[in-house]
């Protein structure tokens, strides 16, 4: 099966020429809400279009923002809109919860219902029924990804869904959306598999699309369920290339190179032929093929970066960082020892950068290094030491950003070069998988208003993005080489006399 929702913004083309390139075979597309008029164009379906990739078709709902009269656009050949009438597949029962929940201060946009109308809902679309059943809920079961910031930060998915796919033993899967920010996550309640295929709606996010295969009887006893998620990229596997130009795509195809394969195999002389740049400015991208293709790292040039190194990770306010920095972690590559400093209240952060300005003035030779491709961590700390009016001790105005230092190094068989994709790359394990940055920061705020106590699992957060930069730092010397630190600055070009 295979599970999108809430596609805002992004064309639907690229979602169902995607599809048409995968090798196998696909039973049943899953759609979970929301934007159900955007599969409509003038006298163009693209549900049935997705439907008639699917041996089973495509069983869908509508979500809080389509409003009721959406249902009707939820057709055509293949096309089954299962909140007014589940569909059976076999034994199999598919039944459907459109909208969102009504009360708690929580619903927005149409249709909304109360949870006692949920559960009647619920109750009434699988009665008398004996086999599995899966549901299609535009909204996630309360406190299953359902996290979300759209109405302060709180938990909006349904309570009756949550009781009734706990209890009920027939309940195999929940396919939602709703919950952007918790999309592209799976976890297990009850014995029924939760999946949030939500997609984000940024100009640059691409559709989500979650893999699941269903087997019969199987339960999962631990770990997490068996769900795969990728991106719909109208160029193929090509775009898992990172910094490959928007531009380079149509010259590639044109020239027959169509696949991570292709590219591995072509000289950096012909691709600069073909995307018209100099063969030493795109040399690195068959290399990264290569490593797609072998699932290995491998070297592209030396590592520079400085040493010895003091690694440092910040928490700030959600809202772009520059407002408040309420934790910093510390780790001394000499020492081995780490510290964290930490503001319990808003109140707290002069504290912690003063305690933080004073171990700046005591690593001497030591460089400062972060993580982020922006100078995000020394960046924001020197705004907000400036905004209290502190000193910026010189050791923060020379840290070092490593993620380009790391780019240019080492190609990875991954897409992107964020630090928990490169980090579990190389071998490093997280211990608060599901946390993000913005999330700790929004619950953060939230727990430090109410002057509760910070939890444990945010301080190993911020630990691990620390270890994390080391641990990356470690094997790509490893793999590609120590070259120093500066790096080598590039030789420039003499103009040729035109007397000779």
């Amino acid at each position: 099966m295979l599970a999108i929702s809430d596609i805002r913004s992004q064309p639907i083309d690229d979602l169902v020429a995607h599809l048409r390139r995968l090798k196998h075979p696909i039973d049943l597309i899953i759609y979970a809400g929301d934007d159900v008029l955007r599969f409509r164009e003038g006298s163009k379906n693209y549900f049935e279009d997705l439907a008639s990739i699917a041996r089973f078709g495509l069983v869908g709902v509508i979500g809080n923002d389509d409003g009721p009269v959406a249902r009707a656009l939820l057709s055509g050949r293949g096309v089954f809109e299962v909140h007014s009438r589940p569909v059976r597949i076999g034994d199999i029962l598919i039944i459907g919860v459109e909208g969102a929940p009504k009360g708690r201060g929580i619903g927005i946009g149409s249709p909304l219902y109360t949870e006692p109308e949920i559960n009647r809902h619920l109750n009434a679309s699988c009665q008398d029924h004996k086999g599995p059943i899966f549901i299609v809920s535009h909204a996630p079961p309360y406190k299953v990804l359902d996290q979300a910031i759209r109405f302060g930060m709180n938990n909006i998915g349904s309570r009756a869904l949550h009781v009734f796919a706990r209890s009920d033993r027939r309940v195999n899967l929940v396919v939602c959306g709703h919950c952007h920010k918790q999309g592209g996550k799976a976890i297990q309640l009850g014995r029924a598999i939760v999946i949030n295929a939500a997609s984000h709606d940024g100009s640059d996010d691409l559709i989500r699309i979650a893999h699941y295969k269903w087997r019969r009887g199987y339960q999962l006893m631990s770990g997490p369920p068996d769900v795969d998620f990728e991106y719909a990229r109208p160029w193929g596997e090509l775009e898992s290339i990172t910094g490959l130009w928007h531009s380079d795509f149509t010259k590639l195809w044109k020239a027959g190179i169509t696949t991570i394969h292709h590219l591995a195999d072509t000289s950096a002389e012909s691709l600069g032929t073909i995307v018209g740049r100099k063969p030493e400015h795109v040399r690195h991208f068959p290399i990264l093929a290569q490593a797609h293709r072998c699932g290995q790292p491998l070297a592209i040039k030396p590592f520079y970066a400085p040493k010895p190194r003091v690694y440092f990770d910040i928490e700030t306010d959600p809202h772009g960082g520059n407002k408040l920095c309420w934790l910093i972690g510390i780790l001394d590559e000499d020492t081995g020892s780490f510290q964290q400093y930490l503001a319990k209240t808003p109140e707290q952060e002069r504290n912690i950068l003063m305690a933080f300005n004073k171990f700046c003035e005591t690593i001497g030779n030591r460089c400062l290094v972060s993580y982020s491709g922006s100078n995000f961590d020394h960046r924001n700390v020197i705004v907000r030491l400036e905004a209290l009016g502190l000193d910026v001790p010189p050791a923060l105005l020379k840290a070092v950003d490593l993620l380009y230092p790391v780019q240019n190094a080492v190609a990875l068989p991954c897409t992107g070069y964020g630090l928990k994709t490169v980090a579990a790359s190389l071998g490093f394990k997280y211990r608060q998988e599901d946390l993000d940055g913005f999330m700790v920061a929004m619950e953060y705020m939230h727990l430090s208003r109410a002057r509760k106590r910070i939890p444990k699992r945010f301080l190993e957060y911020n630990e691990d993005d620390v270890r994390a930069v080391q641990h990356v730092a470690k094997r790509v010397e490893e793999i590609s080489g120590y070259g120093g630190w500066p790096p080598p600055k590039k030789k420039r070009s003499l103009p040729s006399d035109s007397n000779e």
